[in-house]
């Protein structure tokens, strides 16, 4: 076989890399002026793109319509006009994904991250589903939403 007819498979050998880890602090300067009330509590943080073709937002519509008492921020890269529909309650916060991932250190969306009230990374990872969500932020909800219930 050549070459030419194996190159279709590369991209099964690479993996989803987090360069960013469990436990480290969120990167400050991604805390813009308008997220400034967000310091130093709890988030969900999501990283989304318009042209990205896993981005599905209905899962994080359920999940916010289901956690709403916690707080969310999205970073989006696209024109708003897609998502407006979805009539999110949190800040969108347009972004380079390039530039963005320069500071971040990630390469894929769509992306969930729970950040502490330290703002420490306690959970992150892709989903595709409300349930992936759930999953990837439990961390966050057993200590901010069903211990305190």
């Amino acid at each position: 076989m050549s070459n030419n007819n194996q190159n279709h498979r590369k991209f099964l050998k690479s993996r989803e890399k987090n360069q960013v880890q469990l436990g480290e602090y969120f990167p400050k300067e991604l805390f813009v002026e308008e997220l400034e009330s967000y310091k130093d509590q709890a988030n969900i943080i999501f990283i989304m793109g318009s042209t990205c073709s896993a981005c599905d937002f209905d899962p994080i519509k359920q999940f916010t319509t289901k956690h709403s008492e916690l707080k969310y921020i999205m970073f989006y890269e696209g024109v708003k006009d897609k998502i407006e529909s979805y009539n999110f309650q949190f800040p969108i916060i347009s972004v380079d994904l390039y530039e963005f991932n320069k500071i971040f250190a990630y390469n894929f969306v769509p992306f969930v991250l729970g950040l502490n009230d330290l703002n420490q990374i306690i959970g992150l990872g892709t989903f595709y589903s409300e349930k992936d969500i759930e999953n990837i932020v439990y961390p966050l909800l057993r200590v901010y939403k069903y211990e305190k219930s």
